[in-house]
């Protein structure tokens, strides 16, 4: 595709050797999140096990006034809920790892975007799953709703694509799924779409979830999350620039960036915190990591330089 403007990719190899310099402290910030993650995984379980005052030590407890099919739940009804809410905040915290992986000269600025989009709804999804004082119930609620909702998803997005060995797959894990639910005696229905879920369960979309996640640490970059739903749906303005009344090929730059990447980190923080509460683990040098990433963001968002195209 033609290049309208006079003397482009003239200095392109010293902007790239500029620019990074400028990504690659970003990128180890980055990447050191799954690190952090998985070095915390000990602290975290040891918790799980030896802290009796925690709030997940309290619904163990409390489970033991509800009752399924075969009888009163037990501690393993709370620690499989636990296993979802871990894994999903775990995933999330990989997604920061991947965007880290991305941030190689040429930058693919739509990748970002979308990996970046990804991350900040599986963080808030994780953060909704361990949202403070809602109760054992409405937690286990959630928790099977979400891998009830997700099979049910895969099945239909496989129902029609020929792939017959992944379809029985999803449909296995379908079942699975929906028997957890029936194992621990809650209600199922069909919705309007034919999809079995949970009755009583209220699972927020996306934009609200994330509004509200954006919201609790102060409500900037509320705006953020439509302007990466709009680039992962293809919009051309995240594409296009225009100079001098010609299109062109839009190239970002590192104030672009930390706008895209700090919403995400913000929300894997949040979701990673109330994952520790909820165990009952305390550390003060727990959070470090993500401070010093979002110091790694500031500093980049003062350079002024180009570093990748699309």
């Amino acid at each position: 595709m033609p290049n309208r403007r006079s003397g482009a990719g003239e200095h392109l190899s010293s902007e790239s050797e500029n620019a990074d310099a400028v990504l690659a402290p970003l990128r180890e910030a980055l990447m050191d999140i799954r690190r952090h993650f998985e070095s915390d995984k000990e602290r975290l379980n040891n918790s799980v096990v030896r802290v009796s005052s925690s709030p997940l030590r309290r619904e163990i407890r409390a489970a033991e006034a509800e009752v399924g099919p075969i009888g009163y739940w037990t501690e393993e009804a709370v620690l499989d809920e636990l296993v979802v809410a871990g894994l999903t905040v775990e995933g999330a915290s990989y997604h920061l790892y991947s965007i880290g992986r991305l941030l190689f000269i040429p930058v693919s600025c739509r990748s970002v975007q979308t990996l970046g989009r990804t991350c900040l709804e599986m963080a808030a999804r994780a953060w909704w799953l361990l949202e403070p004082d809602i109760g054992v119930r409405e937690r286990i609620l959630r928790s099977v709703g979400e891998v009830l909702y997700g099979a049910r998803a895969e099945v239909h997005a496989l129902r029609d694509s020929g792939a017959a060995e992944l379809l029985v797959r999803a449909e296995h894990k379908a079942r699975d799924a929906l028997e957890w639910a029936k194992y621990l005696g809650l209600a199922v229905r069909v919705d309007k779409k034919g999809f079995e879920i949970l009755d009583g369960l209220v699972r927020p979309k996306a934009t609200g979830l994330v509004n509200d996640l954006v919201a609790s640490t102060g409500g900037k970059s509320r705006g953020v999350y439509g302007w990466l739903s709009a680039a992962t749906h293809g919009a051309p303005f995240h594409l296009v620039d225009v100079v001098n009344g010609h299109p062109q090929p839009l190239r970002i730059n590192p104030e672009w960036l930390a706008l895209t990447v700090r919403p995400p980190v913000i929300a894997v923080r949040e979701a990673h915190q109330r994952l520790a509460c909820y165990v009952g683990s305390r550390s003060s040098a727990r959070f470090e990591p993500y401070d010093r990433l979002l110091r790694e963001l500031d500093r980049c968002a003062e350079v002024k330089l180009p570093v990748g195209v699309l």
